[in-house]
């Protein structure tokens, strides 16, 4: 049985594990998961026009939201890429290699996929493939190119609390042709809810359907460039840290003497910071890294996650992105999931590390509960697609 996987993958850590973790559970529930990669076809020049006019279609209607296409636009992932180091983004594309399997497809060759028996499903997820403020939207992260009763929905994330004006003729119309519906956050149910009359089910991330156990084995006889620190704050911040971050870094060092250790993305704010270590590496590096830490500070969903995982004290911290869109509804939904509020630190004077242990215990027994249920979403709908195709072939 194989399963077509449409996702974000590139150029960001959690990213590339949850897309791992998604075809590490389907393969241990005897499903082969194919990531699908787009790849221009013969009509390239023709889908750069295509792509000017949808622009300039944008913008002629909804002139008021100008300001806030062009900051969309500056601030997409390729504005990411400045601040990780070529020997991250080069381990990052070996992992994609090694460890992910994919084809390469054109649009053309997708539709041609999907109508066959090759595949049973396709899903779209997890991460913010469904974010409500794009301006131009990406069909193929709603699997337009398959037919509906092929289409599941697996944990994506819209990112923000609200779908974009522009955007909910569109979002109602694609959301309400899939055959099975689950998201990542309560607010993303609530949101399909109120554009559709849809339920909905709430899974968790993929990452977290693994346990730290099974990560663990996956990092046995890894080579790890060793660092000459047993104990260490790690940072991990996608965007530039925030004045709170800075902070209550400087407060957590201060109290426990530790040395800084940040992972991956280069900031100038570390230059605020005292004694910073520098590491680089793989997926595998980024999980060894929290894995081993005494304390995470991030405004990564993925990087905190982990650490809840692996029962690392964390501190998660709101995220400045280069537009004005607030997209904290993801790691507000998993604070409340887990009743850790108190880690999402907005002023560095709400940070008391002496008072505020996560009570990992129950943190393990509800990923356990929702890690059952998520599972069970996946194991029903796939074969509700297989009864459906097998039906279509009789009726052929």
């Amino acid at each position: 049985m194989k399963i077509g996987q449409v996702t974000f993958y590139n150029y960001n850590y959690g990213s590339v594990l949850q897309c791992y973790a998604t075809q590490k559970v389907l393969s241990n529930l005897g499903v082969e998961c194919v990531l699908l990669r787009t790849k221009e076809g013969t009509g390239k020049f023709a889908a750069k026009f295509i792509h000017l006019l949808s622009i300039v279609y944008m913008f002629l209607r909804y002139p008021m939201y100008i300001k806030l296409f062009i900051k969309l636009w500056k601030s997409t992932r390729k504005a990411a890429l400045k601040v990780l180091s070529e020997e991250s983004l080069k381990a990052i594309e070996d992992f994609l290699e090694s460890e992910i399997n994919s084809i390469a497809c054109s649009s053309k060759d997708m539709s041609i996929k999907a109508k066959t028996n090759e595949y049973v499903a396709f899903i779209s997820g997890s991460d913010q493939i469904w974010n409500g403020d794009w301006f131009l939207i990406n069909k193929m992260y709603f699997l337009r190119f398959a037919p509906k009763h092929k289409r599941i929905a697996w944990a994506p994330s819209f990112g923000t609390s609200a779908i974009a004006e522009y955007n909910k003729g569109k979002f109602r119309k694609y959301i309400s042709e899939y055959m099975a519906l689950s998201v990542r956050e309560s607010i993303g149910a609530m949101l399909i809810n109120e554009l559709t009359g849809l339920e909905a089910e709430v899974v968790l991330d993929p990452v977290l359907l693994m346990t730290s156990s099974q990560w663990r084995t996956m990092l046995v006889n890894k080579d790890f460039a060793a660092l000459d620190i047993e104990e260490y704050i790690l940072m991990f911040f996608i965007d530039k840290p925030n004045e709170a971050a800075l902070e209550s870094i400087n407060l957590i060092q201060s109290q426990t003497g530790l040395q800084i250790v940040v992972f991956g993305h280069i900031h100038e704010e570390y230059l605020l910071l005292n004694a910073v270590r520098h590491a680089d590496g793989s997926p595998w590096n980024f999980l060894f890294m929290i894995d081993r830490a005494s304390y995470v500070c991030t405004d990564s969903f993925h990087a905190f996650v982990f650490a809840l995982l692996f029962h690392v004290q964390a501190f998660v911290f709101r995220r400045q992105y280069a537009h004005d869109s607030d997209q904290s509804s993801r790691i507000e939904s998993i604070l409340d999931l887990f009743n850790i509020k108190d880690r999402f630190i907005k002023n560095s004077h709400e940070l008391k590390l002496d008072e505020s242990d996560i009570d990992f215990a129950y943190i393990d027994r509800k990923i356990a509960q929702e890690r059952e249920k998520s599972i069970n979403y996946l194991i029903h709908n796939i074969k509700l697609c297989a009864d459906s195709n097998a039906n279509n072939v009789t009726q052929g």
